[in-house]
């Protein structure tokens, strides 16, 4: 490498530096949201967690489970983990809550996911009838229905949101 002198062609080498940096912090982002690495290493459990402690600073978060580090088909696991990861986006986003609880059971056929914030709400059956649900929740909707779930909403201004879901152990995802 020879020395730039030019201050101006330093400056334009640290900005390229910075935006090479920038972007593969981005690419191991994407790529980690793609198959997250700690479902793959630790479990489901794990990588709510590891969710959970990227949000505590902004609302604590409450996180019960039954299920200890039992694995499930990792299909499963993933689009349980992004279903969480994405209500817990929008906690952060729009609830403006002051805490979150979120409680995995099962059966010996079933998962059951109920994910609670006591944040401002909104009103999900305007939102509802005028198809106006937002991204995050049809992919919410779509992600459930793939697994061949079931699921719940409700929220009303001033009083938070509430969603459960009950996924079968052993369901193959459609697409």
């Amino acid at each position: 490498y020879r020395k730039i002198e030019d201050p101006e062609h330093r400056e334009i080498l640290q900005l390229l530096k910075n935006l090479v940096k920038d972007s593969i912090s981005q690419i191991r982002e994407i790529s980690n949201n793609l198959t997250p690495n700690v479902i793959e290493k630790y479990g489901l459990v794990a990588a709510i967690n590891s969710e959970i402690d990227s949000i505590k600073l902004i609302v604590p978060v409450s996180f019960e489970h039954h299920i200890d580090n039992e694995r499930f088909d990792s299909k499963i696991e993933i689009s349980i983990y992004r279903i969480i990861k994405e209500l817990l986006n929008n906690t952060k986003k729009y609830a403006e809550a002051e805490n979150v609880e979120i409680t995995i059971n099962k059966s010996s056929k079933l998962i059951f996911i109920t994910y609670y914030d006591n944040g401002i709400g909104f009103n999900l059956k305007m939102k509802l009838k005028t198809g106006d649900l937002g991204m995050g929740l049809l992919n919410i909707e779509s992600r459930v229905k793939a697994m061949r779930g079931k699921f719940f909403m409700k929220s009303d201004p001033s009083k938070g949101f509430m969603f459960s879901m009950e996924i079968p152990i052993n369901s193959k995802i459609v697409r």
